[in-house]
């Protein structure tokens, strides 16, 4: 992680945005194919899992749905922060600005 650069740390927000957008892009796409090949071949397949956090999660389970959930309302989150991080700095940013002027 940057710690600053030109005095803000908005790389670093921009970063931890585009990671959770790409970590739950990957988890849909990964449900996606589970729910695809288990159509394709019903007998095969038994469960739906995906990859969370390195393990395999049966997701058509409860606890499976949960922790999906988790994950999902984790990522969301991280994005919101960045998003934030990034708007409060650009007020800041605009404040500074018309404070000199």
């Amino acid at each position: 992680m940057e710690t600053q650069v030109n005095g803000t740390l908005t790389p670093d927000a921009y970063d931890i945005a585009a990671n959770a957008d790409f970590e739950r892009e990957s988890i849909i796409a990964d449900i996606k194919d589970a729910i695809e090949e288990q159509q394709t071949n019903p007998g095969d397949v038994t469960q739906i899992k995906v990859e969370i956090d390195g393990k395999d999660i049966p997701i058509d389970t409860g606890a499976g749905a949960l922790v999906l959930d988790a994950k999902l309302q984790e990522l969301s989150v991280q994005g919101q922060v960045a998003a934030q991080f990034v708007a409060g700095q650009k007020r800041a940013w605009t404040e500074i600005k018309s404070a000199i002027r």
